[in-house]
């Protein structure tokens, strides 16, 4: 690891930590336990610019110094910050490391827009703990406003914008995804594991929740994007080198 990583490091970890211990906090109107802020917008464009091992890195650090000075209300919830932190990551990093989801991206996000709002109508009949209504405004909402930037990137021939909106869809199906599967198993845990929360409640929760990981994903990753190309545009004039995503 070069000096140059290690201070892309080190300057986006304390600007993470920063952020993350910051008055910057907006309790979600449909559900106050969950919090809105803005720290992982930097390890978003981290990543973007040195690749998705210093974007983990910084989310990793952000995790080790959370867990040793403020670690919430839950003495493991950073771990839980971190699992969905990593798999947004992940879902950018595949649309950047494959050319055949970046060539097709409109089409791509066209067939996820039909997916994200077909497949809840099906569990929502299938699985009765799940609220219809919210879902499908939810789906609707993110997978129309995706699929028109998209076609308006694809149009407009921004090339980079053309990538963004997959990137974000990628990112937030990848969070919600994953987050899903560790709220259903880790949550009926007793602290500091989890909650202790009967498996009824957390059924009936991961909707909620899903909607506030897809929701902070779809404002984190875009604007990742601009700090990305601002922090790039510096780089360049000051003599930096971008490396390729790894």
């Amino acid at each position: 690891m070069d000096s140059k990583t290690i201070a892309a490091i080190t300057v986006f970890a304390a600007l993470t930590i920063a952020l993350n211990l910051s008055p910057i906090k907006i309790p979600a109107p449909y559900a106050p336990f969950l919090i809105y802020q803005i720290w992982e917008i930097p390890i978003v464009a981290a990543a973007l610019l040195f690749g998705l091992r210093v974007g983990a890195a910084v989310s990793v650090i952000n995790t080790l110094l959370l867990l040793a000075i403020f670690p919430g209300e839950l003495p493991t919830g950073p771990f839980y910050n971190l699992a969905a932190i990593l798999s947004m990551l992940f879902g950018i990093y595949l649309v950047h490391k494959f050319p055949l989801i970046r060539s097709n991206s409109m089409a791509i996000s066209g067939f996820i827009a039909a997916v994200t709002t077909v497949l809840p109508i099906y569990t929502s009949f299938q699985l009765g703990f799940f609220d219809l209504t919210i879902i499908l405004i939810f789906t609707q909402l993110i997978s129309g406003i995706i699929f028109l930037v998209t076609l308006y990137s694809y149009v407009q021939g921004k090339t980079q914008w053309n990538v963004a909106p997959i990137s974000t869809i990628t990112g937030v199906i990848f969070r919600v995804a994953l987050m899903t599967i560790v709220n259903w198993i880790f949550l009926p845990f007793a602290p500091p594991v989890g909650f202790g929360l009967p498996t009824d409640v957390v059924l009936a929760m991961l909707p909620i929740i899903g909607v506030f990981n897809a929701t902070l994903a779809l404002y984190t990753i875009p604007i990742g994007y601009l700090v990305s190309q601002a922090v790039n545009s510096s780089m360049k004039m000051a003599g930096w080198i971008r490396k390729d995503e790894e």
